[in-house]
């Protein structure tokens, strides 16, 4: 059920998931991105501010509430909220309803609620075909990825999606980049955590200049490393001659390459 109303919900959306602190320090960072990534979509850049409960610009649901709640709800001007996020697996229909502007998704689930795997991905993404970013936590565990590889929605979505940013949390292997980068073309912003031992290999792979599945690719930050791997990146950078015109910083733990 949670499918069909994130369609409905996502009609007129282009975002599922974005997060950015604009207050960060490391400002060059910041700027390149809203400059490179942004540039097309500034509607989505949004400076809080306070606003009364009638004007609120975010809402989160928390499950399926009882009439009387959605009665109070249905009494709150909620045209304004722009960005919804969920929390739970079923929505109720009546409420659905009451957010007919909102146009940023973010689907937040527990390890006791939801886990989230590829199957759900590809049948999200075969109901939001507009979404250009996507932030979830997503297991390749036990997935035989071939096989999907063969399946009719797989290729649907292989065709349509349009995601251009994408965060997972959590780690991701070799075979698993190689398949996020055939699955997503468009790709231009990866964020995820992969294994040390791992970070050579997939550099080689994501900067190769023998192929173009990376060709919009332009920004990788690979979470929760040590800080030893700024220099083992910068020297693989250097000995393969991956590239001359780029930039890299280690942040909170978090090495940002961009170029």
């Amino acid at each position: 059920h949670l499918i069909h109303k994130i369609n409905e919900l996502t009609d007129r959306s282009y975002i599922l998931s974005w997060k950015l602190s604009i207050r960060d320090n490391n400002s060059s960072i910041i700027e390149y991105i809203i400059e490179r990534y942004f540039k097309s979509y500034l509607s989505f850049i949004r400076i809080e501010t306070i606003t009364s409960i009638t004007e609120r610009k975010d809402y989160t649901y928390y499950g399926k509430p009882n009439h009387q709640t959605c009665s109070n709800i249905q009494e709150k001007n909620l045209n304004s909220v722009k960005h919804l996020y969920i929390t739970s697996k079923e929505i109720e229909d009546n409420c659905v309803n009451y957010f007919p502007n909102v146009n940023g998704l973010s689907i937040k689930t527990s390890v006791d609620s939801i886990i989230i795997t590829l199957h759900h991905i590809i049948n999200l993404l075969y109901f939001t075909p507009n979404v250009h970013t996507l932030n979830v936590s997503l297991l390749f565990c036990n997935i035989n990825i071939n096989s999907n590889k063969q399946n009719e929605k797989f290729q649907y979505v292989l065709k349509k999606n349009k995601i251009q940013s994408l965060v997972l949390n959590g780690e991701c292997l070799f075979g698993a980049i190689q398949f996020i980068v055939y699955l997503f073309p468009r790709l231009e912003y990866l964020k995820t955590q992969i294994e040390r031992k791992e970070i050579e290999q997939i550099l080689r792979f994501l900067l190769s200049k023998t192929h173009n599945k990376t060709r919009n690719l332009f920004y990788l930050c690979i979470s929760m490393v040590p800080k030893v791997c700024l220099k083992e990146t910068k020297m693989v950078i250097k000995s393969e001659n991956l590239f001359n015109d780029h930039s890299i910083k280690y942040i909170n733990r978090d090495l940002h390459l961009w170029w």
